[in-house]
């Protein structure tokens, strides 16, 4: 009899959680959309799909605020939107661009994904499969230092541009510090704060890398220097802004950026190592040529395959003072990029 009595409130109670979960996870609804996508390109030049242009038409009769993400794993990125309307009327149409908002929210390289477009107030979502993106392999990467990433350093939270690793040599005393100039260039700024004590690193410096295939021509360079070249009676820097290239075979090649009127300059050190003096504007923005192969042509040097470019502030350790400069972009030439001649 009990049981009897049981089984009539545990039947009905079985029944409404049913008709609750048919309510909340019920047959998967699509947003009544058509999306065309019209682009995928690699405006930033980090060898990946960082914005995407698309068209997308309202086929409800109700209006929507189209939000936007990107997925190529378990779950979906917010993109951001660059253009189109907050609002699209039922049955109109308009165009969007929209973009990664950083480093970690792009889909690898070669990897397939889906464009989705939600309604903001509802999980309703539409998807698209993009076309083949319009990427090629660049020379370098994030030539321009317009996309940033976080990363963990020292226990703190700082932000490096993508594609470039942040080195330095420090003494005790010194601090080096990369960072991100927001207006009207985008551009990365170099900073070293000289100690002066006296250690056994005699020399201090912070900077970018990255490796590239051999210039065969001109390398261009945006830039900003507040750092006098200085050096001793012998020769040897003690101050020093500008762009360092390796190779791994030949000996290094320095490029230094002198602000105001000071006569050009090229010398070898007696380790080998050759500089060149550059006079730019001072406290003003220029662009500045770097022609490589010719460097080497005079000096009788093989170009090699790859070479390593390195954007650097340094200083003898002895130095008391704080040294500054800032990169906008580096644009190797090349007769046929090499991944055009890779196709």
């Amino acid at each position: 009899m009990l049981l009897r009595k049981l089984a009539v409130p545990l039947a009905t109670a079985l029944l409404v959680v049913l008709l609750a979960l048919v309510v909340l996870f019920g047959p998967e609804e699509r947003l009544d959309v058509s999306i065309n996508v019209i682009s995928v390109t690699d405006p930033h030049e980090m060898n990946v799909a960082t914005r995407v242009r698309l068209e997308i038409q309202n086929k409800s009769r109700r209006p929507l605020e189209p939000a936007f993400s990107v997925q190529w794993s378990s779950y979906p990125v917010t993109w951001r939107v660059r253009s189109g309307p907050e609002r699209l009327g039922g049955g109109e149409s308009a165009f969007y661009e929209i973009e990664a908002p950083s480093s970690t929210a792009v889909p690898p390289a070669g990897v397939d994904f889906v464009v989705r477009v939600n309604d903001s107030d509802s999980i309703v979502y539409a998807v698209a499969s993009p076309p083949a993106a319009e990427v090629e392999t660049p020379t370098l990467i994030n030539p321009r230092f317009s996309l940033w990433e976080r990363n963990f350093q020292n226990g703190t939270v700082v932000e490096t541009p993508f594609g470039w690793q942040v080195y330095d040599r420090l003494g005790e005393d010194d601090e080096g510090a990369v960072a991100r100039l927001i207006g009207s260039e985008s551009a990365v700024r170099l900073a070293l704060s000289q100690g002066g004590a006296e250690e056994a690193l005699v020399w201090a410096q912070t900077g970018i890398l990255q490796s590239a295939p051999f210039p065969e021509g001109r390398i261009s360079l945006r830039l900003k220097s507040l750092t006098p070249y200085e050096t001793t009676s012998g020769g040897w820097p003690t101050a020093a802004f500008g762009v360092e290239f390796s190779d791994g075979t030949n000996p290094l090649v320095w490029v230094v950026f002198q602000p105001g009127d000071a006569e050009a300059a090229s010398y070898e050190l007696p380790n080998g190592h050759h500089i060149e003096v550059v006079s730019v504007p001072k406290d003003e923005w220029t662009t500045q040529a770097v022609d490589l192969p010719a460097i080497y042509e005079r000096l009788g040097w093989e170009t090699q395959d790859e070479v390593l470019i390195n954007l650097f502030v340094a200083a003898a350790s002895d130095q008391r003072r704080q040294l500054t400069g800032y990169f906008g972009e580096v644009r190797p030439t090349y007769k046929i990029t090499p991944s055009t001649a890779s196709r």
